[in-house]
């Protein structure tokens, strides 16, 4: 007999049958994700593609968006604090009612120096971006990282890093410039459901 796990009337194949491994692109909660670090039964997971633009409407207010429904860092043009952003409150505020809470873990990230901050549902630290290979990071989109990359006193403008279409880390744009969200989040993988085949 089948090791199957219902959830919600949706059966998943339990974790032991899968055997996934690090970079395996899998299915959780409707979205396709790559696992970007194990850690004995919990993965780390980054959504394949950034958020669509019927999900960045539900989400953001019109202020915080461009024409294409990419999002702003933050309307304040001198802070670049992640924990201050639109887009991590947006995520854990408002993007995590599509989850099931109970199924997420709670990651402590290391974002800037000694600043930490504790999210459900995040971006990738510019750290992350530059180790995951290239055809991971690569997405031919603009998408931001969660890591500041400076204040430049002239402008008087706040930056943070983002990733090229190309896959390539840039460290600035400020933060009302407009990019892709690409969520990050931490679960059990029994919850997991492979599609290599």
């Amino acid at each position: 007999m089948e090791n199957i796990l219902v959830i919600n009337g949706i059966k998943y194949k339990k974790v032991e049958d899968e055997n996934f491994k690090l970079y395996d692109l899998v299915k959780y909660n409707g979205y396709e994700w790559y696992i970007i670090k194990i850690d004995n039964d919990n993965v780390t997971l980054l959504m394949k593609d950034k958020l669509g633009s019927d999900t960045m409407k539900s989400l953001f207010d019109e202020e915080y968006l461009d024409a294409d429904y990419d999002a702003k860092f933050n309307l304040d043009v001198k802070n670049n604090d992640w924990a201050d952003s639109i887009i991590r409150q947006t995520l854990n505020e408002k993007f995590i009612n599509k989850f099931n809470k109970s199924e997420l873990n709670i990651m402590k990230t290391n974002y800037d120096e000694d600043k930490y901050s504790n999210d459900y549902i995040r971006l990738l630290t510019m750290r992350e971006a530059e180790k995951l290979p290239e055809e991971i990071r690569t997405t031919n989109e603009y998408y931001w990282t969660l890591s500041p990359s400076g204040f430049n006193s002239y402008s008087s403008l706040a930056g943070v890093w983002f990733v090229l279409p190309s896959g390539s880390l840039l460290p600035w744009r400020d933060v009302t410039n407009s990019f892709g969200v690409r969520p990050v989040i931490n679960l059990k993988a029994e919850y997991l459901t492979s599609i290599q085949n």
